[in-house]
């Protein structure tokens, strides 16, 4: 089980610093639309390896 979440733990940083990496480009208008797309499937990535984590971890997420 340590393995499995070492193994998601990098993945979810590395999606994450590519996350923060795509956010910080500057795209000419062409590209724009890939580029939106990218952060949002980056970010989706992101997400889905949190919940991953809490799930491995049996930490549940705080509600409001």
């Amino acid at each position: 089980m340590t393995d499995l979440f070492e193994d998601n733990q990098r993945d979810l940083e590395r999606a994450v610093e590519n996350l923060g990496y795509s956010l910080e480009q500057n795209p000419d208008p062409e590209t724009i639309s890939k580029l939106r797309s990218d952060i949002t499937n980056q970010a989706v990535s992101c997400v889905s390896g949190l919940r991953v984590s809490q799930l491995t971890t049996g930490i549940r997420p705080e509600t409001s």
